[in-house]
């Protein structure tokens, strides 16, 4: 059940975390669902939200996990993408950088095993 909340979910849920003030203005676009467990998404802040009014800031790579947290990935898309070559793709990689790590050792583990065994 990839949609449930986990035991590890529940317990980090009750831990105060500094959350980022994203405002009702800036925008948020959705690019890669992570099976259900939570988003990645690109997100651009409204201009009076950024540090000069002369320019738009450029987006961020933000996780957003099941107990709407959001976990910091990456300062743009570039950044981001290389992240995601050097995890060749693996499903649920961006979890790493986060405190539920747990669903990347998961698929690493799922996705690997037939590799480690031929080794072994």
């Amino acid at each position: 059940m990839p949609h449930a909340a986990g035991h590890r979910d529940l317990q980090r849920a009750g831990r105060p975390r500094q959350r980022p003030n994203f405002g009702v203005k800036c925008k948020i676009f959705e690019l890669d669902a992570c099976q259900g467990i939570g988003k990645v998404c690109l997100v651009y802040l409204h201009k009076s939200e950024c540090e000069s009014d002369l320019k738009r800031e450029d987006p961020k790579i933000w996780l957003l996990d099941r107990s709407f947290e959001w976990h910091y990935l990456a300062a743009d898309f570039t950044h981001y993408f290389r992240m995601m070559l050097v995890h060749q793709g693996l499903p649920q990689w961006q979890f790493k950088f986060t405190p539920m790590d747990h669903y990347y050792e998961i698929s690493l583990q799922c996705y690997t095993y037939h590799l480690l065994t031929k080794l072994g």
